[in-house]
């Protein structure tokens, strides 16, 4: 349902363990949801509770279950499914020396079907590729071959290995040339480095209201009485959007499954905690020809008992590159989950030119990131949005080793994972997916809950982007009750992360 499927990776890892399972069958295919039209004829997918008298019991959005939206659009998740589920398995017996296996997965189709390709890539972009010779492997047998890589290779930069299997001609549904099996090797990861001058001087400033930090190349101003920024400016233009700068965020979106396993109660601590953070305190020092402010929260539950802190430390530097440091300590043991943590602010609509280096190029989560390519991605943030029937988290782009956000001018921001993180972007607000209303009952829903649909999700002018350490998973065993697997929840006391921010012009 939903953002779903989840750790699909774990029960096949299962299935190729034990010869005796089978399973993770997936329940269903297809959304079943009906198209209605409001007063004004405009269309959207209705689902339970949207058509019949008030007394007829609905199960609410239990009819879009499915795979695919109900006009067979696939989502995201589908290509989670495909990929775990290929047929063609291939493994690395010694990467350093290009020598690999693949297994022959089908029950009844030889690999001579099949075309196989490599790939290598430094840092995103394509340096050398090639076809393997003809491999004959019957089903369940595997072989082992060696790849003729470059020793040219560029080791101060990310190297990854993409090998994969096409169709040699068009059969059944699959047209010619069709990827049914691929893999990716991280053959080096270079020790990050950030790269900054430091040269140009800084002044530092602050009065009853605002704390200044500014030098030839960037200017950025905290409001004294939040700790937020309201202004970076790089030149003449300020690209935050009415004063919305980074506020620490540990709150999403409830997604179906969320619904299900009653996260919108178990979880909302974290809500109010985002909403109602207190400044604890703000101060600012000069470290060499560096500008540092820090910046403390105290985050409190509803009755105003601190639950945890958190530090944002950003760190000027004279070319404009500014740091971000966080730091998370919760305080309380018996918290529930965090759904996650990070920051979110807010730039303004001119900067729609999105482009990363990460997983893509469609939406991806910490335990649904199998079915998802590490290449270099690019988009308008409206791409980015995927319209759930029944709104809710949507959009997240995992393992991110750099985000740009950039105007028709080619002007903008560029912001770097020390190594990773993970990241979002919207023409809305959180508040726009969420569906808190819809107190979420498995069987019957009271005829007091409002149905909300992707009609009643606004576009804003503005880019909404969340920059995080990582978010939880959505999972996918069940939507009445499961909820992520353990591992991929965020239940640590301690998190710290990083990242920079750096202007394009």
């Amino acid at each position: 349902m939903g953002n779903s499927v989840g750790n699909l990776k774990e029960y096949w890892d299962m299935i190729y363990k034990y010869k005796v399972l089978q399973g993770a069958f997936i329940w269903d295919w297809v959304d079943q949801g009906l198209i209605k039209r409001t007063d004004s004829g405009q269309e959207y997918w209705a689902y339970g509770g949207d058509f019949g008298p008030k007394d007829v019991p609905s199960d609410g959005k239990f009819c879009l279950n499915g795979l695919v939206d109900p006009d067979r659009r696939p989502k995201p998740a589908l290509y989670e499914v495909k990929k775990v589920y290929q047929n063609i398995r291939f493994t690395e017996i010694d990467k350093g020396k290009g020598k690999f296996k693949v297994e022959n997965l089908f029950n009844f189709t030889d690999t001579q079907e099949f075309d196989f390709n490599w790939q290598l890539m430094e840092n995103g972009q394509l340096v050398a590729e090639g076809k393997l010779a003809p491999l004959q492997i019957a089903p369940g047998e595997s072989k082992e071959f060696s790849l003729p890589l470059p020793k040219n290779t560029d080791l101060s930069k990310e190297i990854i290995l993409t090998i994969s299997a096409k169709t040699i001609i068009e059969k059944n549904l699959l047209p010619k040339g069709h990827e049914i099996a691929w893999e990716q090797f991280l053959l080096h990861t270079p020790k990050p480095e950030l790269q900054k001058n430091s040269d140009q001087k800084f002044i530092v400033t602050a009065d009853e209201k605002n704390m200044l930090v500014s030098s030839q190349a960037v200017k950025a101003v905290f409001d004294k009485s939040t700790g937020i920024m309201k202004e970076l400016s790089y030149g003449n233009e300020n690209i935050l959007h009415e004063e919305q700068g980074f506020s620490p965020n540990f709150w999403r979106a409830p997604t179906d499954n969320d619904f299900g396993n009653g996260f919108q109660d178990r979880c909302q601590v974290w809500r109010y905690a985002t909403k109602n953070r207190q400044l604890k305190s703000i101060k600012s020092e000069m470290k060499g020809n560096e500008a540092e402010i820090t910046v403390v929260y105290d985050l409190k539950d509803t009755k105003q008992k601190s639950i945890a802190a958190y530090q944002v430390i950003y760190s000027f530097a004279g070319d404009g590159t500014l740091t971000v440091k966080n730091e998370y300590d919760k305080l309380l043991s018996d918290l529930p989950e965090t759904p996650r943590i990070g920051l979110n602010f807010q730039i303004a609509k001119a900067y729609d030119r999105m482009s990363w280096y990460g997983k893509g190029p469609y939406e991806s989560y910490w335990d649904r990131k199998t079915g998802a390519k590490v290449g270099i991605y690019e988009g308008s943030v409206s791409d980015q949005y995927w319209a759930y029937l029944r709104p809710q988290e949507n959009g997240n782009k995992s393992d991110v080793r750099w985000v740009s956000f950039l105007n028709s001018a080619g002007k903008g921001i560029q912001i770097a994972g020390l190594p990773t993180v993970d990241v979002s972007a919207h023409h809305q607000i959180m508040e726009d997916f969420e569906s808190l209303e819809r107190n979420y009952v498995h069987g019957r829903d009271d005829d007091s809950i409002k149905n909300r649909h992707t009609i009643d999700v606004p576009v804003r002018d503005l880019i909404s982007i969340n920059i995080d350490y990582r978010q939880m998973g959505v999972g996918g065993d069940n939507s009445w009750g499961a909820r992520p697997h353990p591992e991929y929840l965020l239940k640590d006391k301690k998190y710290t992360f990083t990242f920079i921010i750096k202007p394009i012009k």
